[in-house]
């Protein structure tokens, strides 16, 4: 059982990325900021969860270091069909 009490020293990033229902590069995203709106088929969000050949998944934030010894990224997308936010996956190092 998980000691929601306890302190821990992992840090949280949440990733606030545009709305589709796959993240395999096959759809366009939904939504999100004016990059996204003006390019939906052509950015790095369609392949979410698709790594790249070192097998880093970068979503639209780059690949750089990160000065944390433990670091889960959650990311959070908002469905405009349902006016609602839902986690659509997450990772930790």
């Amino acid at each position: 059982m998980v000691n929601l009490f306890k302190r821990s020293d992992v840090a949280v990033l949440f990733v606030l990325i545009g709305w589709a229902q796959r993240y395999d590069g096959t759809e366009s995203i939904i939504g999100g900021h004016s990059y996204q709106n003006n390019n939906p088929g052509s950015n790095t969000e369609m392949a979410a969860f698709v790594s790249d050949s070192k097998g880093y998944y970068c979503c639209g934030i780059d690949g750089g270091n990160v000065d944390e010894p433990s670091l889960d990224v959650v990311f959070v997308a908002r469905n405009v069909e349902h006016d609602n936010y839902a986690t659509m996956g997450s990772s930790n190092r």
